[in-house]
Order: C-alpha cells, then sequence, then structure tokens
C-alpha cells in the first residue's frame, strides 16, 4: 500500500531532491501538478517516456557483424535495454507515486508506461481547467501542451 503522504520525494542517483506534490483526487491542483510533473521528468530525463515518444534501443535494430565483434555488439545493446526499461518504470513510478488510488487503478493495467498513462492522466484532469477558466493559473495552462 502507497503511504498516505501528500507529496513525494525521491532521490536520484545524483543526490538532487526532487518533490511534486500528490494529484488531489478532484485534480483541484491539476495546472500545478502538469508543470511540476514536466520540469522533474525532463530533470530526470524522462521526458520521453513521460509522451511516450522513447524508442527501445532494439527497435532500431543493428547489422550482423563479424563473430569477435557479435558478443560485444549484443552486451552493448542488451545495457541500452536495460537503462530504457528503467527510465520506462522510473516514469511510471514518477506517476504512480503522484495520482490518486481510484486514478492508480484505471491506468495500471494500460500497455505504454508513459504515454497511455499520461494521457489518461491529462484526459482526467485537463476537464478541471473549463470549471475555472476564470483563475490565472488555469488561463496559463491553456497555453501549455
Amino acid at each position: 500500500m502507497r503511504p498516505a503522504n501528500m507529496s513525494l520525494t525521491t532521490q536520484s542517483a545524483t543526490s538532487n531532491l526532487y518533490t511534486i506534490p500528490k494529484l488531489a483526487p478532484d485534480g483541484a491542483n491539476w495546472v500545478m501538478y502538469k508543470k511540476q510533473i514536466f520540469v522533474v521528468m525532463e530533470a530526470q530525463g524522462l521526458m520521453w517516456h513521460l509522451l511516450g515518444t522513447a524508442c527501445s534501443p532494439l527497435a532500431k535494430g543493428f547489422n550482423m557483424v563479424l563473430d569477435k565483434d557479435y558478443l560485444k555488439k549484443v552486451e552493448e545493446a542488451e545495457e541500452k535495454l536495460n537503462e530504457f526499461d528503467r527510465r520506462k518504470w522510473l516514469t511510471r513510478q514518477q506517476i504512480y507515486s503522484t495520482i490518486s488510488d481510484s486514478l492508480l487503478l484505471r491506468v495500471k493495467y494500460l500497455p505504454q508506461a508513459a504515454d497511455a498513462e499520461w494521457r489518461q492522466v491529462h484526459n482526467c484532469h485537463a476537464r478541471v481547467r473549463v470549471a475555472c477558466s476564470r483563475s490565472p493559473l488555469c488561463l496559463l495552462s491553456l497555453l501549455d501542451w
């Protein structure tokens, strides 16, 4: 079970501290949440995963090489794939740690770590902007993606 704490604090390998408020179940803090999660994801190098534009290193493929180089190429490809998967799961962890349990249950079975889950969270709470269209924060959020 996840902690009831309303903020997320993670520590990266470089000991930088990232704090994002937990997304309120009613989406009341959607504007600030969206901006803060974008900044943290970009700072951690996870934005491509969040938006679903990251490509798996093996998806690009590589030409067959001589036997002596083959093992080295396979190991390099596996390292790249492991890094890709690590970033994918970091992105998923960041999203899961900052959304309500009910929203987590709706997005946890979506096929992609970031793009499908993020679109679901975004679509669910982007409608909050209409309800508070006179708020300066909501008007500013219309300028963003």
